[in-house]
């Protein structure tokens, strides 16, 4: 557990003044240790001892499922969910919950009614990927290189991992309008047979048109720009990252959730309906580069108020305000269609505008050093 304890307390360091009063139990995505995979009767049977003393610890703790890494995922939830209704003489506040998501502790509210259940627990967020990227960068001063303003290889740079169905959109946008060439573009999906033909449930809710865009360069997958084999989930920020940004002109970030689960990857990772910053996200800010942010409706806004800046009117961000998510999607495509048919004078007059923004946005991410959200956590021990 030194690792998701770790993790926790460099967004929540005052709970290390609290390690004796509570006992960790990872809740969150690794499947080795996932509580989806555990039964209910070990479950439970852990959670009543470490809560009455029976393993091995002096005096009576709280009980903190670890998912400060991750979001809202159902299976998850309905599990600690499941537990808390078991354990009703565990009180809502010695029943604690990390997730690493704004809003936390409103939208497991809304959950609980939407889905006619008592609120049984009591939910932690925090700027988990923020914090890591804060951490990364600031242990690396070699990241800190000026922003050039001059004309680059290449028109952007966009990460992919597993296969969403936005990425997979976005892909094949990027086929369908030249810009697969043009930019720095890396597609590894989830397992080696994801992109076969017989399992088309690998490529899920794509129109017959974007289904042919992806299979007509197969050949080519993976396309891989910053995988290896000893980095094969790059959730850090590392130099060898700054030659993809420095050679483009802008990032087009395919964050984690985009709009409502629709089957993709796998059931287990079904991510609920909600606002979820991820390391893609804040790997720009660190990298001074620019982005268009394929993700849930209010990234933006969720960054401004954190204190960010982006990028408006350099780039038009009012997708970031549509609902719909196919009409945001076009919106997005759109963009990147504009900013696609710049010449290079035009390039370098908007890189004069960004500049200052990139700038401030690296300065202060390094100035941040409260990743929670909301106060601190002391008055959850509190008698």
């Amino acid at each position: 557990m030194t690792g998701p304890l770790k993790s926790m307390l460099r967004c929540f360091p005052e709970l290390k003044h609290y390690q004796d009063l509570f006992y960790l139990l990872y809740a969150s995505t690794f499947s080795d240790h996932s509580i989806v995979h555990r039964s209910m009767q070990d479950l439970v049977k852990e959670v009543r001892d470490a809560y009455h003393g029976k393993l091995g610890q002096k005096t009576q703790k709280k009980i903190i499922f670890f998912n400060s890494s991750e979001t809202f995922l159902f299976p998850i939830i309905f599990k600690i969910q499941t537990i808390a209704e078991i354990c009703k003489e565990i009180p809502k506040k010695d029943l604690i919950f990390t997730v690493g998501v704004p809003y936390a502790q409103e939208f497991y509210d809304e959950i609980c009614r939407k889905q006619g259940w008592e609120s049984r627990f009591t939910v932690i967020g925090s700027h988990h990927f923020e914090q890591t990227i804060y951490w990364h960068t600031l242990h690396q001063p070699d990241l800190d290189q000026p922003y050039e303003i001059r004309e680059k290889q290449k028109l952007f740079v966009c990460f992919n991992k597993l296969q969403r169905r936005h990425r997979l959109r976005i892909l094949a946008a990027a086929i369908k309008n030249n810009w697969l060439d043009r930019s720095f573009f890396s597609f590894q999906g989830q397992h080696p047979a994801w992109l076969d033909v017989s399992h088309k449930s690998s490529l899920p809710a794509l129109t017959e048109e974007e289904y042919n865009l992806i299979i007509s360069i197969k050949d080519k997958f993976p396309l891989r720009l910053n995988l290896t084999d000893t980095r094969y989930n790059p959730v850090d920020v590392v130099p060898d990252d700054l030659q993809y940004h420095q050679e483009s002109y802008f990032s087009v970030v395919t964050e984690t959730i985009y709009e409502p689960y629709t089957g993709a990857v796998s059931p287990f990772l079904s991510y609920m309906d909600t606002l979820f910053l991820s390391e893609k996200i804040y790997k720009p800010f660190a990298l001074k580069h620019p982005f268009i942010a394929v993700a849930w409706p209010g990234t933006l806004k969720a960054l401004q108020e954190r204190g960010y800046k982006t990028f408006h009117p350099y780039i038009d961000e009012s997708y970031d305000n549509e609902s719909d998510g196919e009409k945001r999607f076009q919106m997005i495509v759109k963009e990147i269609q504009r900013l696609s048919e710049f010449t290079t004078e035009q390039w370098i007059e908007w890189q004069k505008n960004i500049k200052p923004i990139v700038e401030y946005n690296y300065k202060y991410l390094l100035s941040l050093t409260d990743h929670r959200v909301g106060p601190p956590v002391d008055y959850l021990f509190e008698e």
